[in-house]
């Protein structure tokens, strides 16, 4: 979250929230969207769980970066109810990118055997 705002903040010239690095939205955005992964990675053995954190953290990040640009593409900065949507959109998403990803690959080991 912090480092697509940094990065935008250098190539585009602004941030998405309105505060900066300092708006405390993006730690909040940061914590939500990491929950996921976190509890994705406490459920089930070491090795799956490690492999299904690290690509449903891959594909999570691309698609963050994608909106998140695209957002700051348009120049204008996020103001109350947009802050809202942002956040329950973004974290949502990392919730069914985890759980799309652990379905996968639960199926796939349920296929090899």
């Amino acid at each position: 979250v912090y480092g697509s705002a940094v990065l935008y903040r250098l190539l585009m010239g602004g941030y998405l929230l309105p505060g900066g690095l300092a708006d405390a939205n993006y730690a909040f955005l940061a914590l939500l969207c990491a929950l996921p992964f976190v509890v994705s990675s406490m459920i089930g053995s070491a090795a799956k769980s490690s492999r299904t954190v690290l690509t449903s953290g891959i594909l999570f990040a691309v698609l963050f970066i994608v909106v998140h640009w695209a957002f700051v593409f348009t120049g204008e900065e996020a103001k109350g109810e947009e802050i809202a949507r942002i956040l329950t959109v973004f974290p949502i998403s990392a919730l069914l990118v985890v759980i799309t990803v652990r379905v996968f690959f639960t199926r796939e080991a349920s296929g090899r055997k």
